[in-house]
């Protein structure tokens, strides 16, 4: 074997290459060609199937070149994967994952995992952690999300001339803007890939997904004796662990034990074993980064052909289902064809395929966080984008802004502007805690902030002991959010060695609460307290005004005929997929900073929202709390 590391002596290069052999990543066989072509010059477009290994693998080639490696992932549940793995490859070493610019991480680690969203806000902070990699790896580019492109103009502008990068994508149609932003000629781009053939079943389309998804799972489990995985797409995390509940239930009087199962979350540690022979492990998830499909190598994927986006119009954000498009439903075939004897199961007819979701205005719901910090820095918008936004939505932006009162009537940035532009945390969330920092405690505004883009169903397990769905509580005062922190703050005090089985026993989803607790220790840090001074716990006749100080967009009156706003119309229906109960009397004024709309509906209907105390209203909620041990 040719040694290709320069600081290493020669058993232990042969230790390396050899790893790399038995791992048989299709990569492997593109290292020399992205290496000589990283030689001459400085950049590199590497074109993979899905479940190449390529996050993994393509840091450890860079790491043969010396130097520390930086890989930005589009997603946090990405890169934690991919820092949790970097220890299984012989080589690569363990791994730091950096989701925030305030974290504290080694100069002395070689490899660092990071999000699109993080690189930004280190680079605007002028923040001298990025100038100590010598390689930079832009991975998933596929997903195409507003971060990663301007993620990508500053590492052209800033990052060219002095570190090496390496651009990866798993889908042609992202190819040809990227070579023209880089000027990538044919011998810049590096393609590689191994596709086994995959037997498509289309079974049409269902009502009840998660059901359905489970009874295809174990029957092809029962057709097949050796085992392996059955990767299950679902549109949201409460779909997969109501699936994840409803397959428990099944296998329960099962003594064989041939199926397992688990969730892809960020909340739940993934098992690297293979299931043994004659078993069958399903995983439920909602995206599955690429490190996690070459792990995984799935012989049957379960494909229910719905995404969930969050979109914004002029300022009201709506959690929105809709079909995938034709790329995103090939890029799931092709994860069963990882391995030999792949099945994919398509729960929709070829014909039902979306052209794609509405990606432009999934990108503008993260533009107020990305202009209020590039005017902070007085950079121009138009030399920050791959794709500039179109003029009006920029304009929509700005009055946001100044609403929020984060700009002035001159498009300077007010003192509370610069506040938020140290936080990490979106303008309207970071402007809620900080408007109330004074009176409220920190950590009831932080979980505030992070719930009110939260799915609050999944605080509960979807089904009891016997089976049977598990109403959610009602909301406390017309408030989604009053009930989840005051639940949080009694699995605080439990101890840790009894924080799952006392959600067990009191019905809670022990992973929701153990994903929130981490990122409520990620934000502490930026909201303390000075001087160490004691504030009260939040009220629950409070959240409501603090909301609309922040979604001043998303007020509604009620009316008979239903909920009314201006811009979304009157005859509104609350969701069914909220935790509020409409068995009572209805509050007449709400703020709801989050809506939903069904697959197949045009109409929002209301997700999360609080009431807005207006006097002479006497609110009672029509169904009685849970009683939590």
């Amino acid at each position: 074997l040719k040694a290709t590391c320069s600081g290493l002596l020669p058993d232990a290069e042969l230790s390396v290459e050899v790893g790399r052999l038995r791992r048989a990543s299709p990569v492997y066989s593109s290292k020399s060609k992205l290496l000589e072509s990283l030689a001459k010059r400085q950049v590199a477009l590497l074109v993979t199937s899905p479940g190449s290994g390529k996050s993994l693998e393509t840091v450890s080639y860079l790491k043969d070149l010396g130097g520390r490696v930086l890989s930005i992932q589009p997603s946090d549940l990405a890169a934690e994967y991919c820092s949790r793995y970097a220890a299984t490859i012989h080589g690569l070493g363990s791994a730091e994952c950096w989701l925030l610019p305030s974290q504290q991480i080694s100069l002395e680690g070689s490899v660092v995992f990071t999000t699109a969203r993080c690189f930004l806000y280190e680079f605007l902070r002028c923040g001298t952690s990025l100038a100590s990699f010598q390689c930079i790896v832009a991975d998933e580019l596929q997903e195409d999300t507003v971060y990663q492109n301007i993620m990508l103009a500053v590492l052209r502008k800033h990052f060219v001339s002095h570190a090496k990068l390496v651009l990866c994508t798993s889908a042609l149609e992202t190819c040809f803007p990227i070579r023209n932003f880089f000027c990538l000629g044919d011998h810049d781009v590096v393609a590689c890939g191994l596709k086994f053939p995959v037997d498509v079943i289309s079974m049409g389309s269902h009502k009840n997904l998660a059901a359905e998804c489970v009874g295809i799972a174990l029957e092809f489990s029962k057709q097949q004796e050796l085992g392996g995985n059955i990767l299950v797409f679902l549109p949201s995390f409460a779909d997969a662990f109501l699936a994840d509940a409803i397959l428990e239930q099944r296998i329960s009087d099962d003594t064989d034990g041939q199926v397992c199962r688990e969730v892809l979350f960020s909340g739940t540690p993934f098992s690297l074993e293979t299931p043994p022979v004659g078993t069958w492990k399903v995983v439920f998830a909602v995206h599955c980064p690429d490190v996690c499909v070459s792990m995984i190598k799935a012989q049957c994927v379960i494909d229910c052909g719905i995404v969930e986006t969050i979109v914004s119009k002029s300022g009201v954000l709506i959690k929105q289902q809709c079909l995938i498009s034709r790329e995103e439903a090939e890029r799931r075939r092709s994860m069963a064809g990882v391995s030999c004897r792949g099945t994919c199961y398509r729960l929709y007819n070829d014909s039902a395929l979306a052209s794609g979701p509405p990606r432009d205005a999934e990108d503008f719901r993260f533009l107020e966080d990305v202009v209020l910090r590039l005017q902070n820095r007085q950079m121009p918008i138009s030399d920050c984008f791959l794709r500039e936004p179109p003029k009006e939505v920029l304009k929509d932006v700005q009055i946001t802004l100044e609403r929020l009162g984060a700009v002035g009537p001159d498009c300077r940035i007010t003192e509370l502007g610069l506040k938020l532009c140290q936080t990490s945390l979106e303008p309207r969330l970071g402007a809620l805690i900080i408007k109330a920092s004074d009176e409220v405690s920190a950590l009831d505004l932080i979980l505030l902030a992070l719930l009110t883009f939260e799915d609050l169903m999944l605080t509960h397990v979807p089904l009891d002991r016997n089976g049977s769905p598990r109403p959610p509580p009602a909301a406390d005062k017309g408030c989604m959010f009053s009930r989840v922190i005051d639940l949080y703050k009694d699995w605080l005090d439990v101890p840790k060695k009894a924080k799952d089985s006392w959600c067990q026993m009191n019905g809670l989803n022990a992973a929701f609460f153990k994903n929130l607790h981490a990122r409520v220790v990620r934000h502490q840090a930026e909201f303390e307290t000075p001087g160490g001074k004691k504030q009260a716990e939040i009220e629950v006749e409070q959240i409501g005004h603090m909301l609309r100080e922040a979604f001043p967009e998303s007020v509604l009156s009620y009316m008979e005929s239903g909920f009314k706003q201006q811009m979304l119309g009157s005859k509104l229906k609350v969701s069914p997929r909220s935790t509020f109960s409409t068995q009572g009397q209805i509050p007449s004024m709400v703020v709801c900073p989050m809506f939903s709309t069904p697959l197949g509906s045009k109409k929002p209907q209301l997700l999360n929202f609080a009431a807005i105390s207006v006097e002479g209203d006497d609110y009672t909620p029509g169904m009685k709390s849970l009683s939590i041990s």
